[in-house]
């Protein structure tokens, strides 16, 4: 009986997809109305490039996606720019910033792909302009300049390393645009963003850590624990139930963080895992009142059986608060968006119970990656297994209406 619920559940949404594809079903709330490919695409990370694109970055190559979800041939070199690019980021203007891997540079690109020779030396700025600074592939993009997240060489001390937007060192920030944030190893540092209002966010490789700083680089120590807070300590305080984090916390206009990732329990010899979140105030303390006990989660017994846990992707933060997690639910039921209210709870107004089912109808399981919310309430989710194309689907995430179709 559980086999042959699966087999409707994966033929149903199968279905769905088609119809969608070809024009035979209308858009529902919470229902998959848009299934593509992208062959010899890779999307590691995907980034909004005003309101109209999206860029894909993965296997060092930037990849334009455009309305339809089409590659945009106008970008690049027939929609894509192969620039050994680790991290990207977009300036206001639309210009794309990137960090390329074997020739330790940065670069600028007009937002059509195109090298911008305004930007630095004839549109790069080598690393080796920082005098003893080793990035560490991090790097965060704002309107007042582009900040890199490394070591100083031979000493093991995390810092950063900033340049204004035109590409020149900023020789203001800690000395000659470097400044030193931490001790010997500590925080080594993942990846960076940027704070509204100024100052940045780290998160530590090895200890599950996320820490500010102001403008200037300074430790904000009102901000958890002397700088930082520890996503290891978010966990439930119940046996065998915890919390692991999954990339940079997403930054909420008022200075709020939602760290989103993997909740985990054991039961009866075996881990489950789901999806989940919690939601830090602006002082780095862990909010309680969102969700249940300060955790929005998908409930261990929502998933589909024995077997089917949920592992996070992407995730993002949209109108009215709604959080949107892209999750991997196992081989049966595919890919999902999990999606929860401004106050942690599960949005059941939209797909099954908060969770938009997404099958794959034709190349089989893939995982969840990036989440992007489009200004019309459309969420886009990508997913890719190994070799497999890039997938985008398409789903929306209005209200429901009386009478809407479901």
């Amino acid at each position: 009986m559980k086999a042959s619920r699966f087999a409707i559940t994966a033929l149903t949404t199968a279905l769905v997809c088609w119809l969608a594809l070809v024009g035979g079903a209308p858009a529902a709330a919470g229902t998959p109305h848009g299934f593509r490919y992208l062959h010899g695409v890779q999307a590691s990370e995907a980034i909004p490039q005003g309101s109209r694109h999206v860029l894909l970055v993965g296997g060092g190559t930037i990849t334009r996606i455009g309305p339809g979800d089409r590659i945009d041939r106008g970008f690049g070199t027939d929609g894509r720019v192969e620039d050994e690019a680790i991290q990207v980021g977009v300036q206001p203007d639309g210009k794309i910033i990137v960090l390329g891997g074997f020739r330790r540079i940065v670069t600028r690109l007009t937002p059509e792909g195109r090298p911008d020779p305004s930007f630095g030396r004839d549109g790069t700025v080598p690393l080796a302009a920082f005098p003893r600074f080793e990035t560490e592939d991090a790097m965060t993009v704002s309107a007042t300049g582009i900040v890199l997240g490394g070591e100083v060489a031979g000493t093991g001390k995390p810092a950063l390393a900033r340049l204004r937007p035109n590409g020149a060192i900023d020789r203001g920030f800690g000395h000659d645009g470097v400044k030193v944030i931490g001790t010997e190893e500590f925080p080594e540092i993942e990846d960076l963003e940027t704070l509204p209002g100024g100052g940045y966010l780290v998160t530590e490789q090895n200890d599950n850590e996320i820490c500010e700083f102001t403008a200037a680089g300074a430790v904000r120590r009102s901000f958890g624990n002397d700088g930082c807070a520890s996503s290891i300590r978010f966990g439930h305080r119940g046996p065998g139930v915890g919390f692991s984090a999954d990339d940079l916390p997403l930054v909420l206009p008022g200075g709020e963080l939602i760290v989103y990732g993997d909740l985990s329990r054991y039961v009866h010899g075996e881990n489950q895992y789901t999806v989940g979140a919690v939601r830090l105030r602006a002082d780095g303390s862990k909010d309680r009142s969102y969700g249940r006990g300060g955790f929005a989660y998908l409930p261990f017994d929502d998933l589909y059986g024995p077997g089917e846990d949920g592992f996070s992707g992407g995730a993002a933060f949209g109108q009215g608060g709604k959080l949107v997690i892209g999750a991997s639910l196992g081989i049966v039921t595919g890919m999902a968006l999990v999606t929860f209210d401004s106050d942690g709870h599960l949005d059941r107004s939209l797909g099954e119970g908060g969770k938009v089912l997404v099958g794959e109808p034709f190349v089989g399981y893939a995982n969840a990656g990036p989440v992007i919310l489009r200004p019309d309430r459309q969420a886009l989710l990508f997913g890719v297994e190994g070799t497999a194309p890039t997938s985008i689907v398409r789903a929306s995430l209005a209200p429901r209406r009386a009478g809407a179709v479901r």
